[in-house]
């Protein structure tokens, strides 16, 4: 059985979905570049891991610069040795930090001793398929230029986030 609850944030409502080992899904109810899987068997209400990601995400919303929370990820069965590479490294960029798609492809490489040589293009790919909307920070994912580039949920979210997050950062 899965459970699902709305979180209302200053960028819209979010969608929790988790099931009995973990937190299956955070996505935007409105504007996602591309859809969200969501399970048929949903019954309303949290659990303890949406609950638990509910209380972290609303921390982050105030402002609170807290570690990732302690959220079991329940990570698509079917994802790829690169999307899980990419979404692991992903949780590895600060809070008000950034790194280009690029730079984070070169980790990947050199973190994996080339094992895997990811390219921009396919970081990328992974980011806009980040199960984990805010939680795994794919928003932190800039162009080779500085700039923000896409984001499932919306640039002007994306841009939003990484002002806030910098807004933040300077006050500490």
């Amino acid at each position: 059985m899965h459970h699902m609850t709305r979180l209302d944030t200053p960028l819209g409502a979010l969608i929790l979905v988790a099931d009995e080992e973990g937190l299956c899904r955070v996505c935007f109810a409105q504007g996602e570049r591309y859809p969200a899987r969501i399970p048929a068997d949903l019954a309303p209400g949290g659990n303890r891991h949406i609950d638990a990601a509910g209380l972290w995400l609303n921390a982050y919303f105030r402002g609170e610069v807290m570690p990732l929370p302690v959220v079991a990820l329940h990570w698509p069965p079917d994802m790829t040795e690169t999307r899980r590479l990419v979404w692991e490294r992903l949780q590895n960029i600060g809070y008000g930090e950034t790194r280009s798609y690029g730079a984070l492809a070169k980790e990947i490489a050199a973190d994996t001793q080339g094992r895997a040589r990811p390219s921009a293009r396919a970081v990328g790919g992974a980011a806009g398929h980040n199960p984990f909307s805010i939680l795994v920070p794919c928003h932190r994912l800039i162009g080779a230029n500085g700039e923000p580039t896409g984001y499932a949920g919306g640039l002007g979210r994306k841009r939003w986030l990484l002002g806030f997050e910098r807004r933040n950062s300077a006050r500490r």
